[in-house]
């Protein structure tokens, strides 16, 4: 795959951000493509949390899954997809 960074430089709620991405042309890479994209660049987590639009289904409310980088080293959690993704949240993508 080839990954490119999205970065919308402003808070910004999941589905807004998949209609911007939309626009040009390109998808947010699912969790597991998210995991592995982490996995081979351990780098771009550390830089700056990276987010997979994509949801995941977890008792009944959609998330999205944000892999980051803290004291603690690799973090990986669920948060709301309804959630306002600050501005220093990335999203990788692909072309559709």
């Amino acid at each position: 795959l080839d990954v490119m960074i999205m970065k919308f430089n402003k808070g910004i709620i999941g589905y807004d951000a998949v209609v911007e991405m939309d626009k040009f042309g390109v998808r947010p890479l699912p969790p597991e493509e998210l995991i592995q994209y982490c996995t081979a660049n351990p780098s771009h987590q550390k830089q700056k949390p990276l987010a997979s639009l994509k949801t995941i289904t977890w008792n009944g409310y959609l998330y999205s899954l944000l892999l980051s980088f803290g004291d603690a080293g690799r973090r990986m959690s669920a948060v709301p997809y309804t959630c306002i993704f600050k501005d220093m949240c990335r999203f990788p993508v692909v072309l559709k």
